[in-house]
């Protein structure tokens, strides 16, 4: 019933915004296809100002478009290289975040941070983002968080019609469209 796309992302290397090459193109889709639609992000972000820059991109993309579900920040590792915001404090983190979550709010959208045990646990501050909602990434069958979270994704090779190979997986614990 809903989907989240990924509008772009933050390069951890060079630090450029850069939109998703498919992103129109699954914008069309799910839209002709009646699902409700939220975005994604994927945040390198170092500072609060590097946060707000990419919720006002976002913005800018999503104009026109009719979002439903939530904004999405994804806040991930890269594995076998390093990134610009590699050695960055859970505080630091924790305030990047905040304010990533506070722009999409003030334009009136529900924001949602992605993250898998580990990070949500040992990365930032939880008890800080008191008003952030959580997608839960744990895939399997039973998650084994300890705190309340509003989405689980539960597999990333999940088998979709319409979609060539892959499909990431998600449960919504919430309607987000009937608020």
């Amino acid at each position: 019933s809903f989907v989240i796309i990924r509008i772009g992302s933050r390069g951890y290397d060079s630090g450029k915004i850069t939109l998703d090459s498919k992103y129109a193109e699954n914008m069309k889709n799910a839209t002709e296809a009646g699902l409700n639609i939220g975005v994604s992000f994927d945040s390198q972000a170092l500072n609060e100002t590097e946060a707000v820059e990419e919720v006002n991109f976002m913005l800018q993309s999503m104009v026109g478009q009719q979002i439903t579900y939530p904004v999405v920040l994804n806040v991930n590792r890269v594995n076998n290289d390093t990134s610009r915001t590699d050695g960055m404090s859970t505080a630091d983190r924790t305030k990047v975040i905040a304010a990533f979550m506070s722009s999409v709010h003030a334009a009136g959208f529900v924001p949602v941070l992605s993250g898998d045990k580990e990070f949500l646990l040992t990365e930032i501050n939880i008890s800080s983002l008191t008003d952030s909602k959580i997608l839960l990434v744990q895939p399997g069958s039973l998650p084994d968080y300890p705190y309340q979270f509003a989405m689980w994704q539960y597999s990333t090779n999940g088998k979709v019609n319409g979609i060539d190979g892959n499909a990431v997986l998600d449960i919504s614990m919430i309607d987000f469209s009937a608020r």
